[in-house]
């Protein structure tokens, strides 16, 4: 009962430790490129930044939780940037700065290293925990 006991105490310790850990970020290296108000020609909606022209499909709505998306509309401010993962421009509400943008779309993976943990501390928990097996007895 003593190992069980220090096998949890040291999970718990274990997770506490990950917990918010920076080195589990991954940045996004976002690269701003600019931002501009929606317009319509031909049918076709675009936002002009230093004179070339971005067509969006979807824009980032910048809300309390990320990755929400929205279709656009023609009047609305957006700001165009990239991420480390993908050099497809990508939009989002507002006039935003790089800053922001870096703090908002760094991902962090606490949760999976958590989950991953607890997963192979249970099979260690099942493999290395004695079996106890009932003796009975026939009383006559």
């Amino acid at each position: 009962m003593k190992k069980l006991f220090l096998i949890f105490m040291t999970l718990i310790l274990t997770l506490t430790s990950l917990t918010s850990c920076s080195w589990l970020d991954t940045p996004a290296n976002a690269k701003r490129i600019g931002s501009g108000l929606i317009k319509q020609e031909n049918n076709t909606l675009f936002v002009e930044v230093d004179g070339v022209k971005y067509s969006p499909s979807y824009i980032y709505t910048n809300g309390p939780s990320s990755k929400e998306t929205t279709s656009p509309s023609v009047g609305m401010e957006v700001t165009l940037f990239t991420t480390h993962d993908t050099q497809t421009v990508m939009f989002i509400a507002g006039d935003l700065s790089e800053e922001y943008l870096e703090e908002y779309f760094t991902t962090n993976s606490t949760f999976a290293w958590l989950m991953l943990i607890t997963y192979f501390a249970c099979i260690a928990v099942l493999i290395f925990l004695p079996e106890n097996k009932a003796k009975t007895v026939i009383a006559d």
